[in-house]
């Protein structure tokens, strides 16, 4: 876990990825896979959120999601 900063809250580690190494995007799909069936037809660089969270490194973060209409 990151250091507390001196306002007290924790100090978060950014990591810049060059352009290349960068996916066009991340997105989340639930047990349907119909998110992720979409995705794969875009054929683009993409990253998908675990469903569940098995691997090491990946923790609950909130996930903000503009809705128009």
């Amino acid at each position: 876990m990151p250091a507390p900063s001196a306002s007290g809250r924790a100090a978060l580690s950014v990591r810049e990825l060059a352009t290349a190494q960068s996916p066009d995007l991340v997105f989340f799909s639930s047990v349907s896979e119909n998110t992720r069936r979409f995705v794969e037809r875009l054929d683009r660089p993409a990253v998908r959120i675990p469903l569940r969270l098995k691997r090491p490194g990946f923790r609950a973060a909130p996930m903000w999601v503009p809705a128009l209409g």
